[in-house]
């Protein structure tokens, strides 16, 4: 039997080819969509964040509305009293974003790490590298697209509650008091994290890139930050040196945060200039992973 092509069905295409420079938006996106596609671990995951962003929005509308009168109507001294001492009790509105923030840390990086494990590890088990690589897509795009997927999820755990407790705090303090005082904690809490949410980003994707499986990946990440932070500890009363604590990624950022933020430290006796080393120290690595793991999944394309 001799074989027919039928070129009434195929057709030649004449048309011109867009470019497409933000190749790595539409990867990041499709991930972001694929990840929402199971509705119960983003209803189990995301709700303790949304109940600690109601609980920070509530601390922060009650000191404010304290501090400024609106809350008590009796005009006694008594009365005023009492909103004075539950107003300290609440704290200051800065502190009480500073420790939502630090609080929250912990439940992005398991969101992170739960929706990023697979993003690479899958896709090197599905043999989707196949598909990636043979159209125009760059090591970078790739990179940058599930990079931008992963970071998502941390965007939506930390950076927006944080926000939303900054913006509850500039429109119920008293005369715009936040934002003509404290305008600049908005930025801080932007800058830290973005730096957090970039950090743990870098360190799934390592992780990920490393495995065939996305349990294998989130095993890895939670493997890491345990050692890590046991063996920093350990070392650190064994040989009774503060640098050991380098090692832990939480203290790290705690450490930046108190820099940022211009509070006063607590713990070990490390400087700013040595976190910030052993942080580029542990971005280094992760890239270095990360390019030669893509490099191989496009060699084998």
């Amino acid at each position: 039997m001799k074989a027919s092509t039928h070129t009434e069905i195929y057709r030649p295409f004449r048309g011109s080819l867009r470019d497409h420079p933000q190749r790595w938006l539409t990867i990041g996106t499709s991930s972001v969509r694929q990840g929402f596609k199971r509705k119960l671990p983003a209803l189990l995951l995301f709700t303790p964040v949304a109940i600690g962003c109601v609980i920070a929005c509530f601390k922060v509308y009650f000191a404010f509305s304290l501090l400024s009168g609106d809350l008590v109507n009796n005009n006694s001294l008594q009365a005023q009293g009492m909103a004075q001492m539950v107003a300290s009790v609440l704290g200051d509105v800065v502190e009480n974003i500073f420790l939502y923030m630090q609080g929250m840390s912990f439940f992005s990086l398991m969101i992170v790490a739960w929706y990023g494990a697979g993003l690479i590890a899958e896709d090197r088990r599905l043999g989707a590298n196949l598909l990636y690589f043979a159209r125009p897509i760059s090591r970078v795009d790739y990179l940058l697209g599930k990079g931008y997927g992963a970071a998502a999820f941390g965007f939506l755990a930390l950076t927006l509650p944080c926000l939303m407790v900054c913006f509850v705090a500039a429109f119920t303090s008293p005369e715009w008091s936040f934002l003509r005082d404290e305008w600049t904690t908005i930025l801080k809490v932007i800058l830290y994290t973005g730096f957090w949410v970039a950090t743990v980003t870098m360190l799934v994707l390592a992780i990920s890139s490393l495995v065939g499986r996305k349990t294998h990946a989130l095993i890895g990440v939670i493997g890491t930050i345990v050692i890590s932070s046991g063996v920093s500890e350990v070392m650190a009363n064994l040989f009774r040196e503060d640098s050991f604590s380098l090692l832990n990624l939480f203290q790290n950022f705690e450490r930046v945060g108190i820099w940022i933020f211009d509070r006063r430290q607590h713990g070990p006796d490390v400087s700013i200039e040595q976190t910030f080393a052993a942080l580029g120290v542990f971005w280094g690595i992760c890239l270095l992973i990360l390019s030669l793991r893509i490099r191989k999944l496009e060699v084998v394309a």
